[in-house]
């Protein structure tokens, strides 16, 4: 009970967790280093993947909490490192849709991976709700329904 000095509730704690991580990972990005914008997103995805390995339970924590700008993709959900991607995609010669697209495709692509990996490592990626007892039905009968 004496956490909820510091914080107002579950959320922000949960928030703090995910600004924790996310802050190693904007302080150890270098986009002035980038002489290939290949070497960058390898740079990128190393620096992510790390923070999954190091903290496989709370990494789908990044997955799955809201941002908050509704545009942002996990596991990429700082304004900051958003805007350095596409900072260094664009000084690299790509188009604004082709930087777009490539932030899209590659934040897919990374969070899916390193959900799958926290997962072989234990963590819980279920859904966060209570699930349904059943969703599907043998017969549309009322008093003769059965769970599938």
């Amino acid at each position: 009970m004496s956490l909820y000095r510091y914080v107002r509730g579950r959320e922000q704690l949960l928030e703090g967790v995910i600004a924790l991580l996310l802050g190693r990972l904007t302080s150890n990005l270098d986009d002035e280093l980038a002489e290939h914008w290949q070497g960058f997103l390898q740079d990128v995805a190393h620096k992510v993947r790390q923070i999954a390995i190091d903290h496989p339970h709370a990494f789908p924590l990044v997955a799955t909490r809201h941002p908050a700008a509704p545009w942002l993709r996990p596991p990429l959900r700082s304004v900051e490192v958003v805007d350095m991607f596409l900072r260094t995609l664009l000084g690299h010669g790509f188009t604004d849709a082709q930087a777009v697209d490539a932030y899209r495709a590659f934040s897919s692509f990374l969070l899916g991976q390193l959900l799958l990996e926290s997962a072989v490592r234990g963590a819980e990626t279920g859904p966060v709700e209570e699930p349904l007892d059943c969703l599907l039905y043998t017969s549309d009968a009322a008093d003769d329904m059965q769970c599938v």
